[in-house]
This record gives C-alpha cells, sequence and structure tokens, in this order.
C-alpha cells in the first residue's frame, strides 16, 4: 500500500516536472516486457542414443599414452591414461568425423594453457571409464585463439561436447571458465567435480543434463547457457540428477528457457547475504531471459538477489522447491503460474513478484519482510483457485495493483503488523466465488472484497489487538468452527470468506479457541473447538459485511458504515516448517539464510 501511495505522489510530480518543461534522459519511462517468445517446443531437449550410451568396443579402441601423443587427427575411439603436465591434449579431425575419448585415469595439466583443446570434429565423446578418476586443469595466465575465438577454458571445444559414464571427471579452470563448448554442452552421467575462477559449465547453443552428479564451485556462474545470435539457443535443460552449486553469480543463467524436468538441486548464488540493488553483479539462483519450467524434482536456493527470475514467466506444476532470499523469490515480467508442487520460501524481501500471479494447486508457505504477493500490473490480477497458500508478510500479503480473484483452494495470511500495509490490498476489484481466504493482519489498510458471489465475506476491526499465536476462529450459531487460523504475527483486524457464509445467518468472531485436528497454521474447515473468547456475533444482512478504507478501516466491532453495509464496489483510487539443508561447499561460518535456522 505505501508503495501505491509513493507511486501516486511520483505520478503526480513527473506530470509538474513535465509541465516545466524538465528534460528526461531519452528514456520515456515505460518498462517493456519480454514476450517470452522462445517457445519450449522449438527447443531440442532430447538426448541421442549416443549420449546416453557409454558402451565402446574396446577391441577396435586405440590406446594412448597423452604423455607420448597429444593430438587425434583422425575420428574413432581412442582409450585415453598417463600423465601430461606441459602441452593441451587436442582433436582437429574432419568435421564429418566422430571421436570417442575414453578417459582412463588420465591427468592433464597445461602449464601454459588448456587442458583439451577439440579444434574441429562432427561431435566429441568424453566417456568416463567405470572406476577411474581424470583430471583436466588449464594454466592460470594465457592468451590463445582459434579461429577468431578466445580459448578461456580447460576443456574448451568449437564442437559439440557430449560427456558419459560411470567414472569421475575434476576439471580446475585456474584461467577463466572450466568447461566451454561453442555449441551444445551435454552431461549424460558420471560425477563432475568442477571448480572454476569463471563459469563452470558454459554452452554456446545449449547445456543439457540427462542424469549425472554434479558439483561446482565456480567464481561467477556454475552453469550457464548463452547464445546471443538466436533467442531459441542458449537454453538449459535438466532431465534428472545431483547438482551443488556454489556461484558468486548465478547457479544457473540462460538466455533462453530453463527447464527442469526431475532431479536434485542444491544452490547458493552470491558471495554474501548483503542485498544492494544497485550493484550490476547479478547473485540469482535461476535466471532465464525467457521462460523457466519446473515440472518436478527437488530445488534448495540459499541466493543474494533472486531466487527464481524470468523476464517472460515461470511455471511451476510439480516438485518440492526451498527459497532463501534478500530479494524476490520468485520473480517474474510477465506471469507466475502455479499448479502443483511444495514450495516453502523461509526468508525474502518479497516474495512473488510478477506482472499476473495464478495458483491453481500446490501447497505454498511463503514468508516476506515486504508483500507476500505482488502483481505489478494494473491490467491483470492475482488469482487463486484450488490449493493452499500460506503467507506471514511484513508488508502486504497480497499487493494487487490491478485485481484479486478468489475461487477456490486455502488462503491464510498472518500480518501485517503496521498500519501502513495491509493483509488484503487492491487497486481494482476483489471478487470471492469459492474457496477460504482467512487474512488476519493490522487494520489502517485492510479491504474487504468488492464482488461475493455463492458465499460471503467478512472484514472485521477487533476492538484491541490480538497478540502473535493467538487462534483465531469464525463460528457458525451453533458454535460449529467454520474455519480457524493461528497467525504467527499479531492483529487487530480480519477478513474472512468461506462457503458456509451466507446472508440472513449470523457468525460468531472467536479469539483463544483450541480447535481440534487443527494443521501447523492452526488451521481446519469444519472442526469443533471449545474455550476462547467471543469479541462479536456477526449478523450478515447482505453477502459482505464491513468495509476497508485507507483512513483506518472499519469501525471497532466491525461495523464499518452499519451492519452489512460497504462502500459501492468496495473501491477506491513449508508449511511443515522443515528447514532445507545448507548447501554443500559453503563453508559453515560463511553468512546464508540457512545457517544457524
Amino acid at each position: 500500500m505505501i508503495k501505491k501511495i509513493i507511486s501516486l505522489l511520483c505520478s503526480v510530480l513527473l506530470t509538474l516536472c513535465l509541465f516545466s518543461s524538465c528534460k528526461k534522459d531519452g528514456s520515456n519511462g515505460t518498462a517493456e516486457n519480454s514476450s517470452g517468445s522462445e517457445n519450449p517446443a522449438s527447443s531440442d531437449f532430447s538426448f541421442t542414443d549416443n549420449d546416453l550410451d557409454a558402451s565402446y568396443d574396446k577391441i577396435s579402441a586405440k590406446k594412448i599414452d597423452v604423455s607420448e601423443t597429444q593430438t587425434i587427427t583422425k575420428g574413432g575411439t581412442y582409450i585415453l591414461s598417463g600423465n601430461l603436465t606441459d602441452k593441451a591434449f587436442s582433436v582437429e579431425v574432419s568435421k564429418e568425423e566422430k571421436v570417442r575419448l575414453v578417459l582412463n585415469n588420465v591427468s592433464v595439466n597445461n602449464s601454459t594453457g588448456p587442458a583439451l583443446l577439440i579444434k574441429s570434429a562432427k561431435k566429441v565423446f568424453l566417456i568416463l571409464e567405470d572406476n577411474t578418476e581424470n583430471t583436466f586443469s588449464d594454466a592460470s595466465n594465457y592468451i590463445l585463439t582459434e579461429d577468431g575465438s578466445s580459448v578461456d577454458a580447460a576443456i574448451f571445444s568449437k564442437e559439440k561436447l557430449t560427456i558419459n559414464g560411470n567414472g569421475k571427471l575434476t576439471v580446475n579452470g585456474n584461467y577463466k571458465h572450466a568447461i566451454v563448448s561453442k555449441d551444445d554442452v551435454v552431461v549424460a552421467s558420471g560425477t563432475l567435480d568442477i571448480t572454476s575462477k569463471g563459469v563452470g559449465i558454459l554452452g554456446k547453443d545449449s547445456v543439457k543434463f540427462a542424469n549425472p552428479d554434479i558439483k561446482i564451485n565456480a567464481g561467477t556462474d556454475a552453469i550457464r547457457g548463452d547464445n546471443a545470435d538466436d533467442a531459441n539457443l542458449g537454453f538449459v535443460y535438466i532431465q534428472n540428477g545431483t547438482y551443488n552449486l556454489v556461484a558468486k553469480n548465478d547457479a544457473i543463467q540462460s538466455s533462453s528457457i530453463i527447464q527442469i524436468a526431475d532431479g536434485k538441486i542444491n544452490a547458493s548464488a552470491g558471495s554474501d547475504i548483503v542485498y544492494n540493488p544497485e550493484s550490476e553483479e547479478s547473485q540469482k539462483g535461476l535466471k532465464a531471459s525467457s521462460d523457466i519450467i519446473i515440472k518436478n524434482g527437488s530445488i534448495r536456493i540459499d541466493s543474494t538477489d533472486d531466487s527464481i527470475n524470468s523476464e517472460a514467466s515461470v511455471t511451476i506444476s510439480g516438485g518440492t522447491i526451498n527459497l532463501a532470499t534478500a530479494d524476490d523469490a520468485i520473480h517474474a515480467d510477465n506471469a507466475i503460474e502455479i499448479s502443483d508442487g511444495t514450495i516453502n520460501v523461509v526468508k525474502s524481501n518479497e516474495g512473488f513478484e510478477s506482472g499476473k500471479i495464478s495458483v491453481s494447486g500446490g501447497k505454498i508457505d511463503l514468508t516476506s519482510t515486504d508483500d507476500g504477493i505482488n502483481v505489478t500490473d494494473a491490467e491483470s490480477s492475482f488469482s487463486m483457485s484450488d490449493g493452499y497458500l500460506s503467507i506471514r508478510a511484513g508488508g502486504d500479503g497480497i499487493d494487487s495493483n490491478g485485481a484479486i480473484s478468489i475461487s477456490g483452494g486455502v488462503t491464510l495470511i498472518s500480518g501485517p503488523e503496521n498500519n501502513g500495509n495491509g493483509s488484503f490490498d487492491y487497486s481494482t476489484k476483489a471478487s470471492v466465488t469459492g474457496g477460504i481466504l482467512v487474512a488476519l493482519g493490522s487494520n489502517g489498510m485492510m479491504q474487504n472484497f468488492s464482488q461475493a458471489e455463492n458465499q460471503g465475506a467478512i472484514l472485521y476491526t477487533f476492538k484491541s489487538a490480538q497478540p502473535a499465536s493467538t487462534s483465531f476462529a469464525l463460528c457458525d450459531s451453533e458454535n460449529k468452527v467454520i474455519v480457524s487460523f493461528t497467525p504467527e504475527k499479531s492483529y487487530s483486524c480480519a477478513l474472512v470468506t468461506a462457503p458456509e457464509i451466507k446472508e440472513n445467518n449470523s457468525y460468531k468472531i472467536v479469539t483463544g479457541i483450541t480447535v481440534k485436528d487443527t494443521d501447523v497454521n492452526g488451521y481446519v474447515h469444519n472442526g469443533t473447538g471449545s474455550g476462547g473468547t467471543v469479541q462479536d456475533t456477526i449478523e450478515m444482512t447482505s453477502s459482505l459485511y464491513g468495509e476497508g478504507s485507507m483512513m483506518g478501516g472499519a469501525m471497532p466491532g466491525g461495523h464499518g458504515g452499519g451492519m452489512g453495509e460497504r462502500r459501492p464496489g468496495g473501491e477506491r483510487p513449508d508449511p511443515n516448517g522443515n528447514v532445507p539443508e545448507k548447501p554443500q561447499g559453503r563453508p559453515d561460518n560463511e553468512p546464508g539464510f540457512f545457517s544457524g535456522m
């Protein structure tokens, strides 16, 4: 709410400035959203049979000791072993030929440049032989170009590169990056331990993972897909696998789409937790220029900047996601759509921020120091049609610069405690046609619904504030608990809607009640309770009771303008409490939201 007032004042000042012939710096002051034109259907998320099959013909394969032979000039299969310390191992074959390099306890530590340099081939496979450990390390300082491309990685490929097998590969990017392909990078299987001053794994056209076990400690981004020439390329796809990522900048960044089908991701993004919005450094968990699509998996992100950030849309249809950040937990320029999954936001400045936000399923537990839900598009809305959403907010619980629509599901809001914000805040209209919502917070900026169909809504202001952790219940005339909720914050105002609220019936506002069979939030629908204090009895003479106001909400006792009366239209200008494990790779004494929790 405070931000809306500030925005209004800024608009007035800007208008005065324009009439006074003030000059601007060439910007028209209008933010242009990305269209998200990259269609996931146009991105190749498939793997070839050879990507997934690490077998090879041991009889026809040629054995090479890298200390004796350092260059491959013909296609085929080669078994590499031995140690190389002063040169790069290179591949330079016809662009019609494929090369399979079977790594059999090979170590290349080049003191003058890259460790593995792939100059030309149709495709190169690095096969990690079972029960082997292989290492590639480049020099800490060198200058090398290859046909106009700067060679800046321990493993540098100008061609398509696939890594598979059941062995282990250690890559040390001492100069800049660890693994780079100017085409596609596919990591199908194997155990990778990567350390880099720059990016851990970088693919120009794409970076795809089938089912590897990867650990990356990166000086910039852990994983990056980056193609400035084609908006459909530079995508990152994770099919399955395990990923422990520690990055001083972004954990996973894409110039196109990020899609996660399954797997376990444990990511730390940012060197500390001191967020500076003016900083040019990006320290996000998942960052994409187009859509971010999460279908399943276990994802845990501890980030200085946004945990999940898309310049287009974020779509979540499954999985378990744990987020902690100093900024937004999930930010999308266009839309956030959640249809299933479990999302726990243990710390954030704002929980979800986007032009449009819709929840049609799943279980969401969200903690924020500012707004829990923030819809930025005045022409759009926050909609809740199914699922379970619990919000603990320091600012507005739900803040929509457009509309709010509640048609199903369960929405519980605790906070704010200050009168400069409200649990339920919108600019155009708020409608309810189904579902349950209980919002308990301050009374300074609280609003009621503007429209109610199929069920009623009650906005009630208490005569005195109720302490934090005081249970709240709405009961019917026979003392049956229609809905209960125990907020973590103190509250002086309640907004409640449920299918059982009907016109011409009476309801009791009860606090401090003991209710049977509640969940971790003290929530139950159609339960039984005992004890408590009856604060008031509400007579529903219309579908809406009580009104909110920028000047202080409803009158004490909930009689805002009279029983059942309202301002026309109501308009005015882990859920389980589990804290995820700290990411591997971050020292115990390094600041992080999950440490000490």
